[in-house]
């Protein structure tokens, strides 16, 4: 935990703990809800009291409220743990983890709503992170691999490689020089259109490689409601 000086305080506001950083230049106060469990963060300037603090705070309960919320109901749907009975999103759909106790090699399977799991109940959680995150990898290779056929026919373009990464701050990225493009592990838990979207939008930057009037208009000619899948991807 960092260490609290006369800059760098918490104090208290209802029923919420607010962490105050005061930094040398600032001229305005920003409020920042921070993942993964909605800590409240408030940057100002050096001369900023808690007072003026407190009036701001208040002022934006409704917008704290509901950020908290988004942000709490993001690290449930992410950060898993695979035990029985838990509740695992595919594809932005609900299903019941079924724990089988197994001494065979680790497997699993969808039953209609139900995802299956064989393995021995005493794996620690890194180890069940890993089996699971290595299917989530299968899973999303399998769904890319006709998008990817679809676009770079479409689009008359072909990366020199793509990949699964568990990236947690970004959806993809493209590495233009290298032609790489990276997909995050973490869309397997969004609507697959979402993962449609991401796509087409790393790949166009390897037609225009900065997000230019002339890259959204790329973009929108080959997905005419990327603006929609973007909103659905930022709130699903």
């Amino acid at each position: 935990m960092a260490r609290l000086t006369s800059n760098n305080k918490i104090i208290r506001v209802l029923n919420y703990d607010i962490k105050i950083i005061k930094k040398k230049g600032m001229k305005n106060i920003y409020l920042k809800i921070k993942p993964p469990y909605g800590d409240i963060i408030v940057s100002c300037p050096l001369n900023c009291t808690d007072q003026f603090v407190v009036s701001f705070v208040l002022k934006k309960l409704e917008f704290i409220n509901k950020s908290k919320q988004k942000v709490l109901a993001t690290a449930k749907l992410y950060n898993n743990t695979y035990q029985d009975n838990e509740i695992i999103y595919l594809w932005n759909k609900p299903h019941k983890l079924v724990l089988i106790d197994s001494k065979h090699k680790p497997s699993i399977a969808i039953e209609d709503n139900q995802i299956i799991f064989k393995a021995d109940k005493h794996l620690k959680h890194m180890q069940r992170e890993k089996i699971f995150n290595n299917w989530y990898r299968k899973l999303l290779l399998q769904a890319m691999k006709p998008i990817i056929n679809e676009l770079e026919l479409k689009m008359n373009i072909k990366a020199n490689e793509y990949r699964v990464k568990n990236m947690k701050t970004k959806w993809g990225t493209c590495n233009v020089d290298k032609k790489r493009i990276w997909i995050s592990l973490r869309l397997i838990k969004k609507p697959i259109e979402c993962l449609l979207y991401v796509m087409v939008h790393e790949m166009v930057h390897l037609i225009e490689t900065n997000h230019t009037k002339k890259f959204y208009k790329i973009l929108e000619h080959y997905l005419p409601n990327w603006k929609e899948l973007n909103k659905l991807l930022k709130s699903s």
